[in-house]
């Protein structure tokens, strides 16, 4: 199934539309951009955000709109971590606008407003490029000063204050001139989200490396602050966190930093109703026949246990479902008439060691094994 087709009317075991609309709602208001959309891996925030995103562009083409819950606005959705490749977060960023532009504006790359786009992020691109030439005053006065003459020596001094002048004025203007070029990016983005509200969602953060998914936060509050554009970022807070420790220190205040770049910061809930989300992904996997008929009530009980117990994620449930579908398959043993508890428990332990922890596998295999770690 493709991201397009992915809805709330589909598949809502967790009674999640609720929460995206009023997601939908606050990011519609200035003050709550840029916004985190926290979960701990596998928890199903990417599927979440496609969903929220196909909510909002159910009826935009309709005239006027029909879910009054939802006010008319643009998306455009980012997979940061496919395009973490590259070097520069803020060139990501203004590519990904562009398309989104030229693909809107339906006439490519004859459209005005894309021309005008491009030019400004060519322009924004290179005033921002750090200065690279690298003066040879530093060799020059390495030089044994006894063994150049006054007049040389004289030469040298004037030619590095010339050239500190000229590296001062060429950063002056390139400052200007990055501030320049950055307002006119603004008024496009402006002009582009006046009638429609734009919801840029960037999926995968938490996965960048740590350098880039810092520099993206920071050019998104520096660059695109925008009236009418809202960011909804996809990322796991705690590994969000740590990148920040990476680059700025262990000792760097996280709250105040997070605070600074965040207004707002929505988690998907653990638990729905008062089952845990993977229990009830579980029973949602049992149900659709993802998870195979061979389990009595005590060994699937027992599955539930370990993987509720564990904190294991909706992504880890599905992992564990389908190798219970391989031994289901390829084992010559006929599941439909064992009534053994004792091998059903024991083969549920070896699914679960084959998918989450292979080193007491291996010592199985190597007879380095004793009850307590088995335990």
């Amino acid at each position: 199934m493709s991201n397009d087709e992915l809805t709330f009317e589909y598949r809502d075991e967790f009674e999640r539309r609720r929460i995206a609309e009023q997601i939908v709602k606050l990011l519609m208001d200035d003050q709550f951009s840029p916004m985190v959309l926290d979960g701990d891996w596998g928890v199903g925030k990417t599927e979440f955000c496609h969903k929220l995103i196909n909510l909002i562009r159910a009826d935009q083409n309709k005239e006027g709109g029909t879910n009054k819950s939802i006010s008319r606005c643009q998306c455009l959705y980012i997979d940061a971590f496919a395009e973490d490749h590259g070097d520069d977060p803020l060139l990501m960023l203004l590519g990904n606008i562009a398309r989104f532009i030229k693909n809107k504006e339906g006439n490519g790359d004859t459209s005005e407003r894309y021309q005008k786009w491009k030019s400004a992020s060519i322009a924004v691109a290179k005033s921002c490029l750090k200065i690279g030439a690298k003066a040879a005053i530093g060799v020059l006065l390495k030089q044994n000063a006894d063994s150049i003459g006054e007049e040389v020596s004289d030469a040298i001094k004037k030619s590095a204050e010339e050239g500190v002048d000229a590296i001062v004025n060429a950063s002056l203007q390139q400052y200007e001139e990055s501030n320049s070029n950055i307002e006119a990016l603004k008024s496009i983005l402006a002009e582009l989200a006046k009638d429609e509200r734009l919801i840029i969602v960037v999926d995968e953060l938490d996965r960048c490396r740590p350098d880039f998914s810092i520099t993206l936060l920071e050019k998104i509050k520096h660059v695109f602050e925008v009236p009418n554009v809202s960011f909804l970022l996809v990322a796991n807070m705690r590994q969000l966190g740590a990148a920040i420790s990476h680059v700025y220190g262990n000792g760097s205040d996280i709250s105040r930093y997070m605070d600074k770049f965040i207004k707002i910061v929505v988690s998907l809930p653990y638990y729905y109703d008062k089952m845990s989300v993977s229990r009830r992904y579980l029973f949602e996997l049992r149900k659709q026949g993802k998870m195979p008929n061979i389990f009595g009530n005590l060994a699937f009980d027992f599955i539930e246990y370990i993987l509720t117990t564990n904190s294991h994620s909706l992504r880890d449930v599905e992992h564990f479902a389908r190798y219970a579908k391989v031994l289901e398959s390829i084992s010559l043993y006929d599941w439909q008439y064992s009534e053994c508890e004792v091998d059903q428990i024991l083969s549920v332990i070896a699914i679960y060691l084959c998918c989450f922890n292979r080193n007491v596998i291996k010592k199985i295999i190597g007879n380095n094994i004793d009850v307590d770690l088995i335990f």
